[in-house]
């Protein structure tokens, strides 16, 4: 059975993955955006970069600085470190809560199914589903037919398409702390992707709705292209998301399978039971 370490340290590295890299990222899109098209501006204004460090743009690289250092390059501040440190943590739980609904629920759920179920059903796929049709294949049906068999014999019959994922997953986690670390892997991978995903997505609509009409942040043509970049960023962030998703589920199956016709688990399992 896996240990309680093995749920602490999959636990600390989501932790890192989920909230805390994204909300980083958030803010590094702002000092990206913002800087980089002060610097294509300056250069079309210009047809050169010389005279950049006398320009005196206001760089947003230059706010991170001086709250670090308060203003002094060798006077670095260890308090202010642990408040950007957490202040990233808790935008990263926020990114995560828009991520869910938005990108889990609404663009995946709801155009193109979870792998969980996509996997095991043979129905036709169609619209968007055939487009992102190597997300949403399905096992080949000898295969599915094993395995619904399979999983009846251990949990019964009639199980809701949802309660395939999380009945296999607490067996995996109960019985094979190795394979349980395989699958959390791939959760702490696609939910890094997911999440950075949606950091540019909310980035995008700030950037464009909030900043622009509320602080008065005009967007140039400089401002466009960068978006347009780092909506190519999301598109890739996005995919990588759903082989991620559906490389866990796959996985998940897979050792499940594996796992109750291996006669020696079979036979630990039962002895649990009695």
């Amino acid at each position: 059975m896996i240990n309680i370490k093995s749920f602490r340290n999959s636990f600390f590295v989501y932790d890192i993955f989920g909230y805390f890299l994204p909300g980083f990222f958030f803010l590094c899109l702002i000092i990206i955006e913002y800087d980089i098209s002060s610097i294509l501006n300056f250069y079309w204004e210009n047809d050169t970069l010389d005279g950049l460090k006398e320009a005196n743009l206001k760089f947003k690289f230059d706010y991170l600085f001086n709250f670090l250092t308060w203003n002094s390059d060798d006077d670095f501040k260890f308090t202010t470190l642990i408040l950007l440190l957490f202040f990233c943590y808790v935008l990263g739980h926020i990114i995560a809560a828009i991520s869910s609904l938005v990108i889990e629920r609404w663009m995946n759920q709801s155009l193109l199914g979870f792998p969980s179920e996509n996997l095991l059903s043979l129905h036709e796929r169609k619209g968007l589903q055939k487009l992102f049709r190597n997300y949403t294949s399905h096992f080949n049906e000898s295969f599915i037919s094993d395995f619904k068999r399979v999983f009846e014999k251990r949990f019964g019959k009639n199980p809701r398409p949802k309660d395939y994922f999380w009945l296999c997953f607490s067996d995996i986690s109960k019985y094979t702390p190795v394979a349980f670390n395989r699958v959390s892997h791939f959760l702490n991978l696609y939910g890094f992707s997911r999440n950075i995903a949606a950091s540019i997505l909310v980035y995008t609509f700030m950037r464009i709705v909030v900043f622009s009409w509320f602080f008065e942040s005009p967007m140039k043509f400089s401002n466009w292209i960068i978006l347009i970049i780092f909506f190519a960023c999301f598109f890739v962030m996005f995919k990588n998301y759903l082989k991620l998703f559906y490389r866990q589920c796959a996985e998940l199956y897979y050792h499940f399978y594996s796992l109750h016709t291996d006669k020696k688990y079979f036979e630990l399992i039962n002895e649990s039971k009695d």
